[in-house]
C-alpha cells in the first residue's frame, strides 16, 4: 500500500494543465517588413501559469517561437529601438500551434518604417540604393518661393526629374516649413513607376509634432540690391538697370492635436512683387529699342494645410488641403514683343488630398491615396487689334488672348504590399481621370508675318493666318494603370527584381501596353559597401490632353485656321473670302500608338569610408511610337491641293524614333558621421511611400560632455566643428537625338529621315555641386553651382520653299538642330544666423535627418531643451557672381540677328528674410 502511494506522487500528474502551446511571433514596422532583433516578451496573465519568460529576440525574419507553455491567458510585448513599445493584452493560448502578429509604430506620427538586416541586405535592396537624401540644412536654404524651389531641386537633381509629394505626382510644392524630407531617386525602374527617365525627387512632408508651434517670416527682395545687366554681344553698351520688388510673407501653426493621435498644420503665403520686362527689338527704319517696358506686377496668395488621424494604432489618415491664386499684368511684353502686346491672367487652384496607410492582417500592407485638384485660368489683352510679326526685328499689334479653361481631375492610387519569406510582392493600380471645359481664344484677329524688315516697308508679307469659329470645347479624360513587382531575395546579397506594368489610355484605340520589368540588385563581398545593378524594361507615355485638344479645336469645322499665302497688306480680303479660304485641320491618325521607351541600364554605387560615397549608372533609352505631323494634303507640282477644301491636313502618326545615352556620375562626402551597427541598435529604414526609402540610423543621443573645457575635450560642442560639412556633386553626360518636334511637327522637306539629330533638350553636360556647412554655432552656409552645355536650335531659311505654308525650311546642306546655343552656369548661396532664447521649453526629439550612402538617412533625437523663441536672419543670393548667360538665340537666316543671343539671363539677386518661430 505504501509503495503504491510513493508511486502515485512520483508519477506525473494527471490533472495538471498540459504544456504543449507554442507561440510564434512575428514583428513587423507599418509597411508590414520584417523587424530583426526585436525583443519579444510573454508574460502571463493568469496566476496559475509561469510569471513573466525571458526576453528573447526576433531572427532574421522578424520570428521568435516560444514552446513549452501551458495554455491559458498571456500578454505580448515587443520593442526596438525608436518604435513605439507594442503591448498585445490578455491573448488565449490554446494547445498545438499560436500565431501572432505585433506592428510597431514608429515614435510620433510618421512615415511607415521598415528594418534592414545587415549591410548586405540594405546595400541590395533597390530601394535604398542610387539615392541621395539632402541635409536639413540643404532643406531649409532652398527658396521660400515653391517655384524657385521646384527649380532649385531640378538643378540638383540633373534635370527632367519627376516630382513626387507624398507620392502624389504632380502640384505646387508645399511650404519649406511643411518639408520634413528630400529624397532623390536615380534608376527608378520597377514597375511602380511609369516614368522611363529614372529620376524622382521624393518630398516628404509632416504636420507639427508636440507643443502648438507658430512660426512667421519674412522676405524682401529689392532692385537697389540687384547687379546690372550686360550688354549683348551687338549692343553699343548695356541694357539700363530695371526696378523690381518682391515682399513675401509667411506664417503658420501647427502641432500636437491628441498625443500619439492628431497632429495639424496650417500655413499661409502672400507673395506681392513686380519685375522690369526689356525691350529689344528694331523698328522697320532701323531704329533699336534697347529700353525697359511698364513693370509687371504679380499678386500670389497660397493657403496650405495638413491634418496627420491615427484612426487605429496601426492605420493612419493624412489629409491635405491648399489653395493658389495667382494675378499677374503686362505679361507677354519684351524682347521682340512692342507695349501693346500685353495681357493679363488670373489663375486659381485647389487641391485635396486623402492618404491612408497601414497593414492588412499579418504580412499585407496597404498605402491608398485619393487627389481631387479644381483648376480654372483666365487671360485677356490689352489691347485688341492685329498681329503683325517681322521675323527677328518685332511683333506688334495685340496679343489676341481671352477666355480660359476650367478642369477638374481626380487621381485616385492604392499599393499593396505583401512580405513573406524571400518575396516582397508589391501590387497596385492608379487612376487619372479629368474633365476640361475652355474657351480660351487666341489669333482671332489675325497675324501679318514678314520675313524681314523690307518686305514689311514694301508691304509684302508672306502669309497672314487667323482662327475663326467657336472656340469652345469640353471633353473628358482617363487615363489608367496596374502593376505587379516582385524582390525577391535570393541571397542575402542578391535581389531580383521581376515585375510587369499595363497601361490604357482613352482617345488612343492601342490596348497592348504591357511593360515587362527586371532588376538585378547585387552586393559583393561582406561589408556591404558595394552596389552593382541591371535592370531592362518597357515604359509607355501618356497622349497629353493639350494634343488631344489640339484636335478638338481646330478640327476646320468648329474652328477653322485661315492660312493666306502672298496676303495683301493691311487687308487680307473680305469676310466672304475669309470663311471660304482653304483652312488647316488636325486629326489622329486611326491606327495611333502608345509612345514606348525601352530602357536599358547598369550601375555601381561604392561607399569608400564613412564619410565619402560615390556612385554611377549608365542608361540607354529608345523611344518608339513617338509621334510627328504629317501632311495629308501637301501642295501638288503645278498648284493646288489634293483636297482644295483644306489647306494643311496635319495628320499625327507614330513613327518617329529617339535615342538617349545618359551618364550619371555622383560623389557626396558627409563629414557629419554618426556611428552604427549593432550597439547603436541597427539601421532603420523608412520607407517613403513613393517608391524611396529612407535608412534611420538607430543611434542612441551622444553621452553629455564632460564638465570643464568641453569645448576643448569634445569638437561637437565647441564653437568651430570641422565635422558639420557635407559636399554632394554630380556629373551628368549624355546624347538625345530624335526626329520629331512634337506631335503637330512636320518634317522640313517632308522625309523624316532628313530630321534625324540632336532633340531640343539634348544637353550633352550637366555638373551640379552644393556645399552645406554649419562649422560656426548658430550660422549655417549653403552654396550651390550648376553647369550646363550649350542646347541646339535650328537654323530656318525664313522663306516657304515648298509652298506648304509652314515656314520650317532649312538650307539644303543644313540639318535639324545642328548649331549649339552658348553654355550656362550659376552660382547661389543661402546664410542663415539664428538664436533661441526666452524661457526654456521642452522639445520633442523627433527625427534628425542627413544623408548617410546616397540614401536618406537619420536618428532618433532625444528630446531637448530651448528657448522658446527661436530668432532667425537669412540671405539668399542667386547668381553671386553676376555673371550674364545668354540666351534667345535666332536662327533665321533673314533676320538681321541671325545666330545672336536675345536675352541674358539671370542677373545677381539678393533676398533677406527673417524668421521667428515660438
Amino acid at each position: 500500500m505504501i509503495a503504491l502511494l510513493i508511486a502515485i506522487l512520483a508519477a506525473p500528474p494527471l490533472l495538471q494543465s498540459p504544456r504543449d502551446a507554442r507561440v510564434t511571433v512575428t514583428v513587423v514596422d507599418q509597411t508590414g517588413a520584417v523587424v530583426p532583433n526585436a525583443t519579444v516578451t510573454v508574460t502571463a496573465v493568469e496566476p496559475a501559469l509561469a510569471a513573466k519568460l525571458e526576453p528573447l529576440k526576433t531572427n532574421d525574419k522578424g520570428v521568435v517561437q516560444i514552446n513549452d507553455l501551458a495554455p491559458g491567458r498571456y500578454n505580448i510585448q515587443a520593442e526596438f529601438p525608436v518604435f513605439e513599445t507594442r503591448l498585445l493584452k490578455d491573448l488565449r493560448f490554446k494547445s498545438g500551434d499560436n500565431k501572432h502578429v505585433a506592428v510597431l509604430a514608429i515614435q510620433g506620427l510618421q512615415d511607415s518604417v521598415t528594418v534592414s538586416r545587415d549591410a548586405r541586405e540594405a546595400a541590395s535592396d533597390r530601394r535604398s540604393t542610387f539615392a541621395t537624401a539632402m541635409t536639413r540644412e540643404q532643406i531649409e536654404a532652398l527658396s521660400e518661393d515653391p517655384d524657385e524651389m521646384a527649380q532649385q531641386l531640378q538643378d540638383i537633381a540633373g534635370g527632367n526629374a519627376t516630382i513626387r509629394i507624398d507620392s502624389f505626382e504632380g502640384g505646387r510644392l508645399p511650404p519649406k516649413s511643411a518639408i520634413k524630407a528630400i529624397h532623390i531617386t536615380r534608376d527608378a525602374f520597377a514597375a511602380e513607376n511609369h516614368y522611363a527617365g529614372g529620376l524622382f525627387i521624393d518630398i516628404i512632408t509632416q504636420p507639427g509634432i508636440g507643443p502648438l508651434r507658430t512660426n512667421l517670416n519674412f522676405r524682401l527682395r529689392d532692385g537697389s540690391l540687384s547687379g546690372r545687366p550686360h550688354a549683348l554681344p551687338y549692343a553699343p553698351a548695356a541694357q539700363p538697370k530695371g526696378p523690381e520688388r518682391t515682399e513675401q510673407y509667411n506664417g503658420g501653426i501647427g502641432g500636437t492635436i491628441i498625443k500619439q493621435k492628431a497632429s495639424f498644420s496650417v500655413n499661409v503665403s502672400s507673395n506681392v512683387s513686380f519685375d522690369t520686362p526689356y525691350f529689344n527689338y528694331t523698328l522697320a527704319d532701323g531704329t533699336s529699342n534697347l529700353g525697359l517696358g511698364p513693370r509687371r506686377p504679380r499678386d500670389n496668395v497660397y493657403v496650405y494645410g495638413l491634418f496627420d488621424y491615427a484612426i487605429t494604432r496601426d492605420q493612419t489618415l493624412r489629409v491635405n488641403v491648399s489653395h493658389d491664386r495667382s494675378k499677374s499684368k503686362n505679361l507677354g511684353i519684351g524682347n521682340f514683343d512692342m507695349l501693346e502686346r500685353g495681357f493679363h491672367s488670373e489663375d486659381h487652384g485647389t487641391s485635396i488630398r486623402v492618404q491612408e496607410a497601414g497593414p492588412l492582417g499579418r504580412r499585407f500592407f496597404i498605402n491608398s491615396r485619393a487627389n481631387l485638384y479644381l483648376a480654372k485660368s483666365d487671360s485677356a489683352s490689352v489691347f485688341e487689334a492685329p498681329t503683325v510679326s517681322v521675323i527677328g526685328a518685332f511683333t506688334a499689334g495685340g496679343q489676341q488672348r481671352t477666355g480660359g479653361t476650367n478642369s477638374n481631375t481626380v487621381n485616385l492610387q492604392s499599393d499593396l504590399d505583401y512580405v513573406r519569406g524571400i518575396n516582397s510582392v508589391r501590387a497596385g493600380a492608379s487612376l487619372d481621370g479629368g474633365s476640361f471645359n475652355s474657351d480660351d481664344s487666341q489669333n482671332y484677329l489675325g497675324t501679318y508675318t514678314f520675313v524681314s524688315r523690307d518686305a514689311y516697308l514694301s508691304g509684302t508679307p508672306r502669309s497672314y493666318t487667323r482662327r475663326i469659329g467657336d472656340p469652345h470645347i469640353a471633353y473628358n479624360n482617363l487615363q489608367a494603370g496596374m502593376y505587379l513587382q516582385d524582390d525577391v531575395r535570393v541571397r542575402k546579397n542578391l535581389t531580383l527584381s521581376p515585375g510587369i506594368r499595363y497601361e490604357a489610355q482613352t482617345h488612343l484605340s492601342d490596348y497592348n501596353n504591357f511593360g515587362p520589368r527586371f532588376g538585378v540588385t547585387y552586393s559583393p563581398g561582406k561589408a556591404g559597401t558595394t552596389t552593382l545593378r541591371a535592370s531592362a524594361g518597357i515604359f509607355y507615355d501618356w497622349l497629353s490632353t493639350s494634343t488631344y485638344e489640339q484636335t478638338l479645336r481646330v478640327d476646320g469645322f468648329r474652328q477653322r485656321e485661315i492660312n493666306i499665302n502672298n496676303p495683301s497688306y493691311p487687308d487680307p480680303g473680305t469676310a466672304l473670302g475669309l470663311l471660304t479660304a482653304a483652312t488647316n485641320r488636325y486629326l489622329f491618325a486611326d491606327d495611333l500608338h502608345t509612345q514606348r521607351n525601352t530602357r536599358v541600364s547598369g550601375g555601381v554605387d561604392r561607399a569608400l569610408n564613412k564619410m565619402v560615397r560615390l556612385n554611377a549608372s549608365y542608361a540607354y533609352t529608345l523611344g518608339t511610337n513617338l509621334m510627328r505631323g504629317f501632311n495629308l494634303n501637301p501642295p501638288l507640282p503645278g498648284g493646288g491641293r489634293p483636297d482644295p477644301e483644306f489647306a494643311n491636313v496635319i495628320e499625327v502618326i507614330g513613327d518617329a524614333e529617339s535615342r538617349a545615352h545618359t551618364l550619371n556620375i555622383g560623389a557626396s562626402i558627409n563629414f557629419n558621421v554618426t556611428p552604427s551597427g549593432p550597439a547603436a541598435g541597427g539601421p532603420v529604414m523608412i520607407s517613403t511611400g513613393g517608391g524611396g526609402v529612407m535608412i534611420m540610423n538607430g543611434a542612441p543621443p551622444p553621452p553629455p560632455p564632460p564638465p570643464g573645457g568641453a569645448a576643448a575635450r569634445n569638437p561637437a560642442n565647441a564653437r568651430w566643428n570641422w565635422r558639420r560639412m557635407q559636399i554632394f556633386t554630380n556629373l551628368g553626360l549624355g546624347h538625345q537625338l530624335n526626329n520629331t518636334d512634337g506631335a503637330f511637327s512636320t518634317p522640313a522637306n517632308g522625309r523624316i529621315a532628313d530630321d534625324w539629330g540632336p532633340a531640343n533638350f539634348d544637353i550633352r553636360r550637366r555638373f551640379n555641386l552644393a556645399w552645406s556647412s554649419s562649422q560656426l554655432r548658430n550660422l549655417s552656409a549653403n552654396i550651390n553651382f550648376n553647369a550646363s552645355s550649350a542646347p541646339p536650335y535650328t537654323i530656318r531659311t525664313g522663306f516657304d520653299t515648298n509652298g506648304d505654308l509652314i515656314f520650317n525650311d532649312r538650307p539644303g546642306d543644313v540639318g535639324r538642330n545642328s548649331v549649339r546655343a552658348s553654355g550656362q552656369w550659376n552660382m547661389n548661396g543661402f546664410f542663415t544666423y539664428s538664436r533661441t532664447f526666452g524661457k526654456p521649453v521642452q522639445l520633442p526629439g523627433g527625427i534628425n535627418f542627413r544623408s548617410d550612402g546616397g540614401a536618406l538617412a537619420a536618428s532618433q533625437g532625444a528630446a531637448s531643451t530651448q528657448g522658446r523663441y527661436r530668432l532667425s536672419f537669412n540671405a539668399q543670393i542667386q547668381n553671386i557672381t553676376n555673371h550674364g548667360n545668354l540666351g534667345g538665340y535666332i536662327g533665321t537666316l533673314t533676320s538681321p540677328y541671325f545666330g545672336q543671343p536675345q536675352v541674358i539671363l539671370g542677373v545677381r539677386r539678393i533676398d533677406f528674410g527673417v524668421g521667428l518661430s515660438f
